[in-house]
């Protein structure tokens, strides 16, 4: 098991993939950030080709989508024949253009979304969304339950990342006071358009299920 990006997640998701027994190596630019997870029989990789080489399942806990190419382009082609699962938030189109970069190079690709702050993950109410390479997903599944709850929402990459925007705006709306009932009841149409299928097309797709819930079935 593999992280890359040592952020406050990035430390708990290999904290928590540690404790549930499985070896974790990992990587980060400022290699210090590594220094506890090291001390508690965490392995820190010396490049992010060897991170990578050390696992078959790599996890991506970054800023955003730049960073993923310009440390991944120094692993080739350590890729190929791996599942690298990005955690990081981006936009619906990034994604599909990193699901598309990293099948060109013979990696499964998943997208996710966390949906608990770092001191939750690996809890009991910890859960993150997935999309993406389903067959790599179930494969990984049970490692990837020691994060937080799997919740797959389809093999088109985009949707955890919708999903996951929509779930902060209201987290973010509610943080500051603002009567989240709209943004609820969007996102529940957001999650009905997924569930039905849908959630490939176009985002005026809700206006169908506001406007008649059965026309997208």
């Amino acid at each position: 098991m593999t992280v890359i990006g040592l952020g406050p997640m990035g430390q708990a998701m290999a904290r928590a993939l540690h404790a549930g027994g499985h070896p974790v190596t990992v990587w980060n630019r400022t290699a210090s950030r590594a220094v506890e997870l090291v001390g508690e029989g965490v392995r820190l990789a010396e490049s992010p080709r060897d991170a990578v080489e050390a696992s078959e399942l790599v996890l991506l806990s970054l800023t955003d989508y730049r960073p993923m190419y310009e440390i991944l382009s120094t692993t080739l082609p350590a890729l190929a024949g791996r599942t690298v699962v990005n955690l990081s938030s981006d936009t619906p189109e990034r994604t599909r253009e990193a699901a598309d970069w990293m099948g060109r190079r013979g990696a499964a690709f998943v997208a996710g979304g966390v949906m608990v702050p770092a001191p939750m993950v690996g809890t009991a109410a910890s859960y993150v969304y997935y999309s993406g390479a389903e067959s790599a997903i179930t494969r990984h599944r049970d490692t990837l339950a020691r994060i937080g709850e799997p919740r797959v929402l389809g093999s088109d990459p985009a949707l955890a990342q919708v999903m996951y925007q929509a779930q902060l705006d209201v987290f973010l709306s509610e943080s500051v006071g603002i009567d989240v009932a709209l943004p609820r009841a969007i996102q529940g149409y957001y999650r009905q358009v997924i569930a039905d299928g849908h959630g490939s097309d176009n985002w005026t797709r809700i206006l169908d299920a506001i406007k008649a819930p059965a026309a997208t079935a």
